[in-house]
């Protein structure tokens, strides 16, 4: 089975057979596959199983942009490296050949900037904020807020909305012929 690698930017891609698609992030100078694309062509129910994560499976939530009906999208979804998605591949009932295509074809594809050994390669840019939704923001200091506080930055934050959407209408106001 022929692999098409296809490129959706710098730090993403899609590896691509005629049967199956497996979608590949490149995040802390690793390469992390979608568990999702992996149990599917497996034939599980991702959902279920991640749920259940069998083994010592490290299972991390990152931003993968996508098409979807309202446009580009970072979608947050589940993605493991090429370790655990190894382990992940010896837990499975996976049909051999499937597993075979997984093996040789998919979890041997690297980032041409992925060098696990090499401290001098760059660490592709990730903001605290898409770190956070993420869910793999180990070095944002947390704080626990009073009930009080919490309310005071939600009224702030509303009020910016606010005023963003006034100035929206404005402008929209402004354009349109009298």
């Amino acid at each position: 089975m022929a692999l098409q690698v296809k490129m959706e930017g710098k730090a993403q891609a899609v590896l691509q057979s005629p049967i199956s698609s497996v979608r590949v992030v490149y995040h802390q100078r690793k390469t992390w596959f979608s568990i999702h694309d992996i149990l599917q062509i497996c034939g599980y129910n991702s959902t279920q199983w991640v749920h259940r994560k069998r083994g010592n499976i490290r299972v991390v939530k990152l931003p993968f942009r996508m098409m979807t009906r309202k446009g580009m999208r970072d979608t947050i979804m589940n993605f493991v490296d090429r370790n655990d998605a190894l382990e992940a591949l010896s837990v499975l009932a996976c049909p051999p050949e499937k597993k075979k295509w997984l093996e040789e074809n998919v979890f041997v594809f690297r980032f041409e900037a992925e060098d696990d050994d090499s401290p001098e390669t760059e660490k592709l840019p990730v903001s605290n904020a898409i770190k956070a939704a993420a869910g793999t923001a180990e070095d944002i200091p947390r704080t626990r807020l009073s009930s009080e506080e919490l309310n005071r930055k939600i009224d702030a934050i509303l009020l910016q909305l606010l005023e963003m959407k006034k100035a929206v209408i404005d402008a929209i106001l402004e354009e349109e012929p009298k």
